[in-house]
């Protein structure tokens, strides 16, 4: 039984290892300055698609990169909200989130 729980476990932060969609530069602040800022997620084995879409008040503009990964720019400040929809080889789906704070470009 102590097995069965641990193998369960791993397999869970396992499979949290992949559940973030990440800032290709973490130390840089987002701004709606006119510069790109890049977000990516793990491959994840299995995955046959990923599906990008943005949603917020900031203009927040998609540029593909690859599969994992976009750029964004910003038009406005204030909060948005980048999802990735990962399709499975066995048809589940998976969801990322990330929540996105744009600030005001300094002159």
């Amino acid at each position: 039984m102590k097995k069965l729980i641990i193998i369960l476990l791993l397999s869970f932060v396992g499979s949290g290892i992949y559940a973030q969609i990440k800032l290709t530069q973490p130390w840089v602040v987002e701004s709606n300055n006119g510069d790109s800022f890049g977000y990516y997620l793990d491959p994840i084995p299995g995955a046959v698609s990923y599906d990008w879409q943005v949603a917020g008040n900031t203009g927040a503009i998609i540029w593909p990169a690859w599969d994992e990964a976009v750029d964004l720019t910003f038009t406005y400040s204030g909060v948005c909200y980048l999802t990735c929809t990962v399709t499975m080889s066995d048809n589940s789906v998976q969801v990322f989130l990330i929540e996105i704070t744009v600030n005001e470009a300094e002159d």
